[in-house]
């Protein structure tokens, strides 16, 4: 047992035999063997999503799928706010697995305030290469303000962008002069998010971490009806 083994990493180990001979004698080392420490097991579900939670199977789908995970303590946050950063990661994460995407190789980043050491570099790059999330026009340059929680609003124009979706109407209060009025209609129109039971979206609200699982959920599954369509027309 190598006791000195850390998780995450690789190691290799050459075996070779010694004989009970006088004088003993040892073998030729063995070709390399390749192991691993691998992490913990996440949760099939956490200790603050109950039965009865609303998002509970959008939140255990995007686990088993390992685009999201809990936290050290066993708990999911549900409530907690989404950054930008983090939504980013998150929808290169299943692009990748549903659309062929592929990550940007660029090893800087081309938005002001994203720094190359920034851990989701790759994946911000991602995004804004492919046109989903292209920051902010400033005087200073152009910002993606990584650490800044997304909106409800943002997430409906990414959805948007991203599904290419038809505009359409919603009988929703609070959105009639919003900027990303048409792409929240839409996403309305396709099934992908709805309001609140007063009739408003709130756009400009910060997204919680367990709608965000029901807004991806959704978009996983309009994706993968999409790609269906596109095989049975080629046919």
């Amino acid at each position: 047992v190598d006791a000195s083994a850390v998780q995450g990493t690789a190691y290799y180990y050459w075996l070779s035999a010694i004989d009970t001979a006088t004088p003993a004698n040892e073998s030729e080392k063995a070709g390399p063997i390749s192991a691993s420490l691998s992490s913990s097991k996440q949760p099939d579900t956490f200790k603050d999503i109950t039965n009865a939670h609303w998002a509970r199977s959008y939140i255990e789908e995007l686990l088993t799928s390992g685009i999201v995970k809990g936290y050290a303590n066993g708990s999911f946050h549900p409530q907690s706010d989404v950054t930008r950063a983090e939504f980013a990661k998150m929808v290169c994460e299943i692009m990748i697995k549903r659309a062929n995407w592929v990550l940007s190789t660029e090893t800087s980043s081309s938005l002001t305030d994203v720094r190359a050491d920034h851990w989701a570099v790759v994946y911000i790059e991602t995004v804004s290469e492919y046109g989903v999330m292209v920051g902010y026009k400033t005087s200073d340059g152009t910002l993606f303000r990584p650490d800044k929680n997304i909106t409800r609003a943002e997430i409906a124009k990414i959805i948007s962008t991203v599904l290419k979706l038809e505009r359409g109407e919603s009988k929703l209060k609070d959105v009639g002069t919003h900027w990303a009025k048409e792409h929240i209609n839409a996403c309305v129109k396709a099934g992908i998010i709805s309001g609140y039971k007063n009739g408003n979206f709130e756009p400009r609200s910060f997204a919680t971490r367990a709608e965000v699982c029901k807004m991806l959920v959704k978009m996983m599954k309009l994706l993968d009806t999409q790609k269906n369509k596109g095989k049975n027309t080629q046919q």
